[in-house]
């Protein structure tokens, strides 16, 4: 650069070991993990200084230079953690995994996990026979969030109550509203409004969904039309069962 007939020359700084592995650390710090070489911008410094970028962040004390075994036992950990196979997102240094074995599903293999867990099929008398033991080890009827299985549960009869009655558990409702009751709330709105409720102005409705496993079998055990709903002419009777 010229200026008044001088030439000026920038220096590039030359920066000690010290310095260079404190700018990986913070680097690391920021990140939440070890830098790519992409992310460091005195990558090029780094690895002619330490002869590569691995070798540098392992001066810097953010890679450890894992053997097999110790990458092994980070999956072997995981494992034990989950008690199930781990996933590679879930497994640290996984991608280190997959170059080190050629593939995550191979590192699975060689800690003798199988990379896949069957999925367990209940038969409807298994998932009763689930939802009676419950019962008698909590000495109430089992609630939705206290059994595992509640989604093949709530798939495979209907609702999660219908369950219960199926398996001889008598379900307490909240409130204690009997079902006459709670079709009798569901008729009376309609005929205050003229049109079915919506979720967020009737308080009952996520019972009325348990209790029948839907608003249209509610409907329909209310003898409420849906079509005729819709012209105003629902009928204003309870039907008992």
């Amino acid at each position: 650069m010229f200026e008044s007939g001088v030439i000026k020359i920038q220096l590039k700084k030359r920066y000690t070991e010290e310095e260079l592995i404190s700018a990986i650390q913070e680097k690391t710090r920021q990140l939440g993990r070890p830098p790519t070489a992409k992310e460091m911008e005195l990558a090029p410094t780094l690895i002619y200084r330490f002869g590569s970028y691995k070798k540098a962040l392992i001066a810097a004390d953010v890679l450890k230079d894992y053997s097999d075994d110790e990458l092994l036992d980070l999956i072997r950990g995981k494992y034990k953690e989950l008690r199930r196979p781990p996933i590679k997102a879930e497994v640290p240094n996984s991608n280190l995994i997959v170059k080190r074995f050629g593939s995550f599903t191979h590192a699975l293999k060689l800690v003798g996990i199988s990379g896949r867990s069957k999925k367990v099929m209940y038969s409807n008398e298994e998932l009763l026979e689930i939802l009676r033991t419950s019962e008698k080890k909590l000495g109430r009827p089992p609630k939705q969030e206290e059994i595992k299985q509640t989604a093949t549960i709530i798939k495979r009869f209907g609702s999660f109550n219908a369950a219960l009655k199926v398996a001889g558990i008598k379900v307490v409702h909240k409130r204690g509203y009997t079902d006459c009751e709670l079709l009798e709330l569901l008729r009376t709105f309609i005929d205050e409004h003229d049109r079915l409720p919506k979720k967020r102005e009737f308080s009952q409705w996520q019972t009325i969904i348990n209790r029948f496993g839907s608003i249209d079998k509610a409907l329909e055990r209310a003898d409420i039309d849906r079509e005729k709903l819709k012209q105003g002419l629902s009928r204003k009777v309870c039907k008992l069962f």
